[in-house]
């Protein structure tokens, strides 16, 4: 009796030796697998980090979207037209640009600064003759330049309407850039580009953050 009960103890402390040791290997493998295919602490902290980075930086874009509206209502208002020949486009783009605070996904990057030795400075800019039709990429921008315009003359008031819910999958740009793309008559959409290099979007709707302008 006294031999089963030894034998009985060392059985089952055998027994709990070798679950412990399957319980210590299977937490270590757990531990390995999590290292290797999941997030640790400081991954899940950085990751946090970069996504509220990222809706801070998109609220001071559309800060800026909104500031350029105004400038181009302003710019209507006074030329009676929106920009279409290449220098207005340059001009007005340069002058936009200077009226951007620092550009939220590069903080370091400086706007252009307006030259203060034209006495026109700080103005806004006045309409050119017309030369010819304004084809993209033949506007010489800075190359820290936030604002870039672009003319579509197939905007239209059913082509406007449907961008407010998806714009093309082509419009790209650097993160940071604010994009105008006018038929140079009577429609203006202005849209910001995000980290991804893509148009911004509402966190609540999923739709694209554009603002829009008609001139009438």
């Amino acid at each position: 009796m006294l031999f089963k009960n030894r034998y009985a103890n060392g059985y089952i402390a055998l027994s709990l030796a070798f679950a412990f040791c399957l319980f210590s290997s299977a937490t270590a493998d757990g531990a390995w697998w999590a290292r290797r295919h999941g997030m640790t602490t400081d991954q899940k902290q950085i990751a946090r980090m970069m996504v509220e980075s990222n809706a801070i930086a998109e609220d001071k874009l559309l800060v800026d979207m909104k500031v350029i509206a105004t400038y181009l209502e302003s710019y209507v208002h006074q030329t009676k037209q929106l920009p279409e020949e290449a220098s207005e486009i340059e001009k007005f783009c340069q002058s936009a640009s200077a009226l951007l605070a620092e550009d939220p996904y590069n903080p370091k990057a400086e706007s252009p600064k307006p030259d203060n030795s034209n006495p026109d400075n700080g103005r806004l800019p006045q309409p050119l003759p017309r030369e010819s039709d304004f084809e993209a990429g033949d506007c010489d921008l800075p190359a820290n330049s936030r604002v870039e315009m672009k003319l579509d003359y197939s905007l239209s008031d059913e082509s406007v309407a449907a961008m407010k819910e998806q714009l093309p999958a082509s419009w790209k740009a650097e993160p940071g850039k604010i994009c105008l793309v006018t038929n140079g008559m009577s429609w203006a959409v202005i849209w910001g580009a995000g980290s991804s290099q893509m148009p911004i979007r509402s966190h609540e709707t999923g739709k694209p953050l554009v603002i829009t302008l008609k001139v009438r």
